[in-house]
């Protein structure tokens, strides 16, 4: 049987908006208020990850605030389709950060 490894990039939660923050912990999986860049998402007490598939796949990150769409365009660089923001993760260099 052959073993099937995904990959994720890990970075600080402190690159989302406090709004997009706000966002995430209030989803509900049954609600459709998640950015069209983020196909799936699960959430933790320390963070969240989410599924971004490719540019493709989903939609434009121009809805999103500079530091969420340069995680997702640094992992897509990467051809990485998962995310995980955690509040120990490192910060991503020339990535803005926020204080929430």
């Amino acid at each position: 049987m052959a073993l099937e490894i995904m990959q994720v990039l890990v970075a600080s939660s402190s690159h989302v908006s406090k709004e997009e923050a706000q966002l995430f912990d209030e989803f509900n999986n049954i609600d459709d208020r998640l950015p069209e860049s983020i196909g799936a998402l699960l959430r933790w007490d320390y963070g969240w990850i989410f599924y971004i598939g490719g540019p493709n796949d989903c939609g434009d990150l121009t809805n999103l605030s500079p530091g969420l769409a340069g995680v997702i365009q640094l992992a897509w660089n990467e051809k990485l389709e998962w995310v995980r923001l955690d509040a120990d993760g490192p910060v991503l260099e020339n990535i803005p950060t926020y204080d929430w």
